[in-house]
């Protein structure tokens, strides 16, 4: 097993205090890989090991330049005039894939492996029980707790979510794009 070295708690710790403050804030870090795309951004969400950052190198390959990975595994949200935007944070796990960026947030879809590639829009209690689970939460400040349920919510009612079933394709980048950019 290998040895964590200094660097690796202070950028643990880091992040984490970084994801309390936004939360006492009234914003959030969500578990995810995020893209910024036409303008507009992705949080493709689900938990470790389902293949987030493999679809998001899905979209760069397919869509090259067009396509900037803001965060690879932790991008924060905030809410600028009721529209919520996504940033880059330097906390982008495994890949070390960020930018120093933010963008508006299109949407946010849940991954999960499939056979065929379909997707689906969540109604409001998918979307609170997806966005809950992978929101970065201090668990020893109830007030925090408090502002971060209530981020979830109006998260939840300000942009579209999405299931998606999928497989590792092109095919998949398609589905999503379509949807979610309506073919533009």
């Amino acid at each position: 097993m290998e040895e964590l070295q200094a660097t690796d708690f202070e950028y643990i710790f880091s992040g984490s205090a970084f994801g309390d403050r936004l939360a006492v804030l009234g914003d959030a870090v969500l578990h995810g890989s995020a893209i910024a795309f036409q303008g507009r951004g992705v949080i493709f969400s689900a938990i470790s090991g389902v293949g987030k950052s493999t679809h998001t190198g899905l979209w760069k390959e397919r869509f090259k330049e067009k396509v900037e990975i803001v965060n690879d595994d932790k991008p924060a949200i905030r809410f600028r005039d009721e529209v919520p935007w996504i940033y880059g944070t330097p906390w982008s796990g495994k890949t070390d894939l960020n930018r120093n960026m933010s963008v508006p947030l299109a949407a946010v879809v849940f991954l999960k492996r499939d056979i065929k590639n379909w997707i689906e829009p969540m109604n409001i209690s998918e979307r609170m029980y997806n966005i809950t689970n992978q929101l970065m939460v201090p668990f020893y400040d109830e007030e925090a707790g408090r502002k971060l349920t209530a981020f979830a919510a109006r998260l939840a009612q300000s942009v579209p979510m999405y299931y998606l079933h999928c497989n590792i394709s092109q095919e998949v980048v398609e589905i999503v794009r379509k949807e979610i950019f309506c073919d533009n």
